[in-house]
């Protein structure tokens, strides 16, 4: 993830999960380890777009729909992915597969959180902790490239 990235990811936690939405981008700055510029660059366009409201000495996330959506719109997943493999096996099967540790993502998270699959989908996509990587691997071992087909 890009240092503005981690920015918004650091402020969607703190308003969605601790219900914190007035920060100041000194206490963002020294939280993160970034420079101030940083914190003032990664505001800029949700400021913009009305997901953050800034004040003289503080900003308030404000719609944090706005700002999940924006980062939404710009997070490249395939710069993040660990480890790809090709599991010839039905979409429900994969997903029980998948150690109770992980996080869904994409499709599979947005089947359980609407619950029905907005689109037909075949590739399971789960957040997992380094330490589950070899588990991972257990259960879905890599695969050989001889076809062109791409990884599920």
């Amino acid at each position: 993830m890009k240092k503005i990235e981690t920015c918004w990811h650091y402020l969607l936690y703190e308003a969605l999960v601790q219900r914190k939405f007035k920060h100041t981008q000194q206490e963002l700055a020294e939280k993160l380890h970034y420079s101030s510029s940083t914190i003032h660059h990664a505001l800029r366009v949700p400021a913009q777009i009305g997901a953050v409201r800034k004040a003289s000495k503080f900003f308030v996330v404000e719609d944090v729909e706005k700002l999940l959506y924006y980062w939404a719109s710009l997070r490249n997943l395939e710069r993040d992915i660990l480890y790809k493999t090709l599991v010839h096996a039905p979409i429900r099967e994969m997903e029980g597969l998948v150690p109770p540790s992980c996080i869904f993502a994409c499709y599979t998270a947005a089947k359980t959180m609407l619950g029905e699959a907005p689109a037909d989908y075949s590739k399971v996509y789960f957040y997992a902790q380094r330490e589950t990587l070899e588990e991972v691997k257990n259960r879905f071992p890599p695969f050989e490239k001889k076809k062109n087909i791409p990884p599920n």
